[in-house]
């Protein structure tokens, strides 16, 4: 697998750990993201990214609006957004 793909397996791993953490589902995670974002991400892109699937990961669009829903406690990213049920 070149550089790419090893790329992406350990993005897609780290998004799906912390959506866990969190106690998301990925429908969960994709409203909270087009809350933060004001764009559409779907349930299929979150499990995209979290898989690799053909070689799919959040973009340099998505990524600080990813970061702000991962980290909740931190002021001024998101606060509120990625708390558990």
């Amino acid at each position: 697998m070149d550089e790419g793909g090893h790329r992406a397996e350990r993005i897609g791993a780290l998004v799906a750990a912390r959506r866990r953490e969190l106690g998301l589902s990925e429908e969960d995670l994709a409203r909270r993201l087009a809350t933060a974002s004001g764009s559409c991400p779907t349930r299929t892109d979150v499990w995209r990214w979290e898989t690799g699937y053909q070689g799919r990961t959040p973009g340099p669009y998505y990524l600080p609006h990813l970061a702000a829903v991962a980290r909740p406690d931190r002021p001024g990213c998101g606060a509120g957004l990625g708390h558990p049920r």
